[in-house]
């Protein structure tokens, strides 16, 4: 699945101003429910701050997300069909040193707690 990248700090800014942020031990996941007329259902945008690390570990944690990313998301986007929006994608300074179950596993539940909480829908049932 080919997955469509947030560039512009501009577009980050705007999923981080919604306040929507989900963390987890070895990941951070924002999201930002919205309308956008595009071609994909979903946007996403992976950071590193320096606090993660040197460039190599930056660079190493963001390759770590962008392939959950690309393997997990359409699937668990599939169990919420009526999201559209976009994702930004965190890293920690544990998303380099723990192992790929973990994050996956901290991945997949962030991203569905995310979902859960800016889709409207989902607010009024609980």
């Amino acid at each position: 699945m080919t997955l469509v990248i947030l560039k512009k700090r501009s577009e980050f800014v705007r999923v981080a101003k919604v306040r929507n942020t989900v963390r987890r031990d070895t990941i951070w996941v924002q999201c930002l429910q919205n309308e956008f007329s595009g071609v994909s259902q979903f946007r996403v945008g992976f950071t590193a701050s320096k606090k993660v690390g040197n460039a190599i570990c930056r660079n190493r944690s963001k390759r770590r997300m962008r392939e959950l990313a690309r393997l997990f998301l359409s699937d668990i986007l599939s169990d919420f069909p009526e999201f559209k929006g976009d994702f930004v994608f965190i890293a920690v300074p544990t998303t380099i040193s723990c192992n790929y179950e973990t994050l996956n596993q901290d991945f997949k539940s962030a991203v569905r707690r995310c979902i859960k909480r800016s889709t409207p829908a989902s607010n009024d049932k609980s």
